[in-house]
């Protein structure tokens, strides 16, 4: 039968609600003035992006976040761990998109529908590095200063680390396929 109503639904319909709701969710946070909040759902907005494979959407999504972050640096770990995600995220991105569209400029739909770029052809693959290195280095400081610590993680906080450290991984692995950087002059 045609016209059985099953509870599945199609996947673009089921990702657009999702996409709603957490663009709702942020819009709210915003006029609530909780950046942080707000950047948790631009995150899975990222998230959402990556997976659709919207690299430029992804960008817009995690400097959203990582200037969030960076406007008023998070003292607890589950938010420092965030942050390293989106710059990893960000890294990652970045790489993607100089990887699926060399030497294309990094653009999202500015006013009136009109293409506006966020990094030139020729920034995109420096700015995957950058962040990449930035992500793994401010990791590396994080563990350092848990291992000095001497407190034990809660096993929520270890599952945080350990999916941190599969992300910057994966950035690394981005930008590691990317051609090397031209000498400087």
């Amino acid at each position: 039968d045609d016209d059985d109503d099953d509870d599945e639904g199609e996947p673009e319909d089921d990702a657009a609600v999702a996409w709603q709701l957490v663009d709702q969710a942020r819009c709210l946070f915003l006029d609530a003035g909780d950046r942080a909040a707000a950047a948790r759902c631009a995150e899975q907005l990222a998230g959402l992006n990556v997976d659709e494979e919207r690299w430029a959407d992804a960008v817009v999504e995690f400097s959203f976040c990582v200037d969030v972050y960076e406007s008023a640096p998070p003292s607890v770990l589950e938010d420092r761990v965030h942050h390293l995600s989106c710059l990893a995220g960000l890294g990652a991105a970045y790489a993607a998109h100089a990887r699926d569209a060399p030497g294309a400029d990094v653009t999202v739909e500015g006013e009136g529908g009109a293409p506006t770029a966020i990094a030139t052809g020729g920034e995109v693959a420096d700015r995957a590095r950058a962040y990449a290195r930035e992500a793994e280095a401010k990791t590396g400081a994080l563990l350092s200063e848990l291992a000095a610590s001497g407190n034990a993680l809660d096993a929520a906080a270890k599952r945080d680390m350990c999916g941190l450290a599969v992300e910057v991984s994966h950035a690394k692995d981005l930008v590691a396929q990317l051609s090397a950087p031209a000498p400087a002059a």
